[in-house]
């Protein structure tokens, strides 16, 4: 697949996507994407099945009014599902 920007290959990478959460940045790191070849382009591209679970885990902290760590692994998202006190900063 070919950057949708400058047509330069895309190639399979784990990125960090920064997102606002209860007016809060938070980083997802660990990210499954495609990052443009071109050093000058950079464009990252996430497939919808990624950034639907990246809403599911943002709504998920909104309705419980959980803070996020300001990194969030999202390698490890499942795990939030389970365990929502170890990925919480604090409630409010």
């Amino acid at each position: 697949m070919n950057c949708p920007l400058c047509g330069s290959v895309l190639k399979e990478a784990a990125v960090t996507v920064k997102r606002v959460v209860n007016g809060k940045d938070v980083y997802f790191i660990n990210v499954p994407g495609e990052v443009c070849s071109n050093d000058l382009c950079g464009q990252i591209i996430l497939h919808g099945s990624i950034v639907k679970e990246m809403k599911k885990i943002i709504n998920k902290a909104r309705e419980d009014k959980i803070d996020l760590n300001k990194t969030f692994d999202f390698s490890r998202s499942e795990d939030f599902y389970n365990n929502l006190e170890q990925y919480a900063g604090t409630t409010n």
